[in-house]
């Protein structure tokens, strides 16, 4: 009885404390049911709320724990992530998910060392491809940090506390962009919907005091943005977006996306706005971008036949209509996770990604589509990139400025648009008369192909203009009473710190380039020689270090055209001239290498036994190299290996004097060989030697079959490199809308097709490709 007495009061208690904590546990339950709820529909603040209240009931619980993190993850605030993040992988039974999430919030941190460690115990105990792969861009991570990539980065004055997002030029001097904010909006709801804006873009590359973009076109249901203007101002594709001012704007944070285009009338107005054809199905599509000619969109979709995520897809014009099945890019640029914002300039399609080496978050960049197709991938480095979320570049390699968006510390709101910039070298373009040799003043320096606009010389026929060394446009110089003379800016950024131009009076002047056959490189002191057939007038020049001269040519006229030059076979040829719009009627000439000619004191004489001087070294690899993978660079010079003590030397050359070697090497690192640097060399012969990869001499083309290999297509021909397709074959242009195919054939079999389609990629043609003419109509195979 005794012990019966004593056990009473300790009984009560205990039922005392299991009635007391059902409430508790009902409380606990209602406020997960809740916080998940908001979770779900992705309305974060609500749920960090709701689950506080849960942890206050019961501060361990794994999932309440894992959700607030993940809530405060998608909300940017990385370091009350971090705080929750930490407790929830404490416990045992954390997710692998949560586990993998708080490393990614560790290097969204910079905190790379500590995120190596999470991605490590995440590949020994969950996923080894994926955790290993991220471990190692944690290292990648650090060792960029301290690279200076050259570009500068400043918050744009048009940026507001709200979120300012998706940048697009829609002209030279007007940039339109995304934002949230709420006091320039007509007829505010109490919802910070986003709407296109627009800002005037100030020579320096600042965006001037914001204005709404009267377009006539609302939807009250979702917003409107981002935008992008067609080349010809007359069509706009356009994201309609469910973002929510301050949710990271990434993937899987609850984003709905649709892809428009619209007609736009001359006073700006969107009508006949309508859904891309290529735009049905249960997924996103978004961030579209209109190629340069107008005949493309590049765009971003989590269609299921891609490779994981969001990837980077391109539709091509078909008449009045768009592709209904757009191309995906492959996996150079895509992967399993998401990439998204492309925007290509003509040359480099940038984009952002989650998955490819970088700082953290999204970072941005770069590859080359010059041959249709990417061959490798570059990082854009830092400042550009941070360890946050850094897309939507947008870059004009002419001016050297662009815009990118990042949610990076220290912004002003919670996504802000960063003016990039990067140092061009100065160079004064000198216009002359022909006749004269005088300064022609106030002639016209025509940068609009460039993205730019329309400039005048001084009295001293003097324009300074300032050039990045990859871009690549039309410079046309010219004025009333003279000709005109259309310039590759590509040609302006190797010419040194002068380039002179000289205009014809009442004629035009028209370039022209010769180049070794076999090398690529510019063919110096060779002697042109025109006479004119209708009165027997001779015009003679001589090209200069870089192959280059000029010629004034009348329409309607036809000239016998003489070239010559030591170690060279002569070319000798009619030229017939049309109207004279067409400004690239010379166009680049190769001459090929003089047999059984004399030798020469001068070694470096192509065809004369011995080539020696600089040439930039880019690899060294313990086997032979594929050079077919340096087909982005070909246009610098000739690819070699060389093969030294046992290892494979992958060079560009070889260039007479080392200043040409140094505006190689610089040309080399801007388009991703940073390790490249400059060695002697000396091969026998006139010319590297041929290497595994390089192109033999091309096969007899067949006429008479039906299969071609297709090397590209173009808006404008005068941007095809018909020297180097000529090794190939005959060239046959077909039109397909407003491009231009170039095809090599036909050929009997598609067997032949494919050898020459291989011998195309080595020469540098990446996306080569085997066609049929099916009656008129060329089909891929």
């Amino acid at each position: 009885m005794y012990i019966m007495r004593r056990s009473l009061p300790v009984f009560s208690l205990l039922l005392f404390f299991l009635l007391s904590s059902v409430p508790l546990q009902a409380q606990f339950r209602s406020s997960m049911r809740t916080a998940n709820k908001e979770y779900e529909i992705h309305a974060y603040n609500l749920a960090i709320q709701s689950y506080l209240e849960a942890l206050e009931r019961r501060p361990s619980d794994v999932e309440a724990l894992s959700k607030i993190a993940d809530s405060y993850r998608h909300l940017n605030q990385m370091v009350r992530a971090n705080e929750y993040y930490t407790r929830a992988v404490a416990e045992r039974r954390v997710s692998a998910a949560t586990r993998l999430q708080h490393a990614h919030v560790l290097k969204a941190l910079g905190r790379y060392d500590e995120a190596k460690q999470w991605y490590l115990f995440y590949a020994r105990e969950h996923d080894a491809v994926v955790g290993n792969h991220y471990a190692q861009s944690c290292d990648y991570a650090i060792d960029q940090s301290t690279n200076d990539s050259g570009f500068s980065t400043q918050s744009a004055a048009s940026n507001s506390p709200s979120a300012d997002f998706g940048p697009s030029f829609a002209n030279a001097t007007q940039l339109v962009f995304n934002s949230a904010r709420t006091d320039r909006t007509a007829n505010f709801g109490g919802v910070a919907t986003n709407h296109p804006f627009v800002s005037v873009v100030s020579p320096s590359g600042d965006l001037q005091e914001p204005f709404l973009l009267q377009n006539g076109y609302s939807s009250d249901a979702v917003n409107v943005g981002p935008v992008c203007y067609s080349p010809n101002g007359l069509e706009v594709i356009f994201t309609r977006n469910n973002f929510v001012d301050g949710t990271r704007m990434i993937p899987g944070s609850g984003e709905v996306l649709t892809l428009l285009i619209a007609d736009v009338t001359a006073d700006g107005q969107w009508t006949n706005v309508r859904p891309l054809p290529f735009n049905v199905g249960d997924f996103n599509t978004g961030f579209g971008t209109f190629s340069p000619d107008g005949n493309a969109i590049y765009f971003a979709s989590n269609r299921p036949e891609g490779y994981g995520g969001y990837d980077i897809y391109r539709a091509d014009r078909q008449g009045n209509n768009w592709s209904n099945v757009p191309e995906n890019l492959g996996t150079v640029v895509n992967s399993m996770e998401n990439e998204i914002t492309p925007y290509f300039d003509g040359v480099s399609l940038f984009f952002a990604s989650d998955w490819h080496f970088g700082m953290g978050g999204f970072d941005i960049f770069r590859t080359e589509l010059t041959t249709g197709r990417p061959s490798q991938i570059f990082h854009m480095g830092v400042p550009i990139n941070s360890s946050r979320d850094d897309f939507g570049m947008i870059y004009n390699a002419t001016r050297g400025i662009g815009y990118v968006v990042s949610n990076r510390i220290g912004g002003l709101g919670n996504e802000d648009v960063y003016l990039i910039s990067r140092a061009a070298e100065s160079l004064t373009l000198v216009v002359n008369s022909a006749a004269t040799g005088q300064p022609i003043g106030n002639a016209n320096v025509d940068l609009r192909a460039c993205g730019d606009q329309v400039y005048q010389t001084d009295f001293n026929g003097r324009y300074v203009i300032a050039l990045n060394d990859n871009a690549n446009c039309s410079i046309t110089v010219g004025k009333p009473g003279y000709g005109t003379v259309t310039i590759s800016s590509s040609d302006l950024a190797a010419a040194g710190s002068e380039y002179v131009v000289q205009l014809s009076e009442g004629g035009t002047s028209y370039l022209g380039q010769l180049i070794d056959g076999s090398s690529r490189t510019p063919i110096a002191n060779a002697v042109v020689q025109l006479v004119n057939r209708a009165n027997g007038t001779i015009e003679s020049m001589t090209t200069d270090g870089g192959g280059n001269y000029q010629a004034s040519l009348q329409p309607f006229t036809t000239y016998d055209v003489s070239i010559t030059a030591n170690g060279y076979e002569a070319l000798r040829f009619p030229l017939t001239m049309g109207d004279g719009s067409d400004p690239n009627v010379l166009g680049v000439m190769a001459m090929l290498p003089g047999q059984g000619l004399p030798p020469t004191d001068n070694p470096n004489v192509p065809g004369t036994g011995v080539t020696s001087g600089y040439s930039v070294q880019l690899a060294s690899l313990g086997r032979p190299a594929d050079l077919s993978a340096y087909g982005n660079i070909g246009d610098l010079g000739r690819v070699y290996q060389s093969e030294v003590n046992g290892a494979y030397k992958v060079r560009l050359g070889i260039y007479q004097t080392r200043a040409e070697a140094e505006q190689v090497q610089a040309a080399a690192r801007a388009r991703g060989y940073d390790g490249s640097f400059i060695v002697t060399d000396e091969v026998s012969g006139g010319a590297p030697p041929p290497s595994p990869g390089t192109p033999g001499p091309p096969p007899p083309t067949s006429t008479g079959g039906s299969y071609y290999v297709q090397i590209g297509a173009f808006g404008n021909p005068a941007n095809f490199d018909s020297a180097r397709a000529g090794q190939l074959g005959t060239v046959v242009q077909r039109a397909r809308g407003n491009l231009t195919l170039m095809l090599i054939g036909g050929y009997s079999t598609v067997e032949e097709a494919r050898r020459v389609q291989g011998r195309a990629r080595g020469l540098g043609f990446d996306g080569a490709f085997v066609v049929q003419d099916v009656s008129g109509v060329i089909r891929k195979l």
